[in-house]
């Protein structure tokens, strides 16, 4: 398999940032989509519980290059003062692949 990594992110929100939040977070989307190693992403609510979020994405790269060539762009400065700001509660979880099926 080659370097590729997905990267699931999981957000706890206050219903009154919640509004606020998804708007960062599509903001960054919007960006990221145009990186050479991005794959796709997708954001995702909780059908049971609407105050939790996930974000879904896959990158063409591994998780040290991801750390290292992604996190430090200054579009993401906004989001992450954001979660800051908002008081989001965030856990991440990364993955690699080890079969794919079409």
């Amino acid at each position: 398999m080659t370097d590729q990594v997905a990267l699931i992110v999981r957000l706890r929100v206050k219903p009154s940032s919640k509004v606020l939040l998804e708007e960062r977070l599509k903001e960054v989307f919007e960006v990221m989509q145009y990186e050479d190693t991005f794959l796709i992403a997708t954001l995702h609510e909780d059908i049971e519980d609407p105050e939790q979020l996930l974000v879904y994405e896959v990158w063409q790269e591994t998780r040290e290059s991801f750390l290292t060539n992604q996190m430090s762009k200054s579009y993401r400065s906004t989001f992450e003062q954001a979660i800051v700001d908002l008081k989001v509660e965030r856990t991440a979880q990364w993955l690699k692949p080890i079969a794919v099926w079409k």
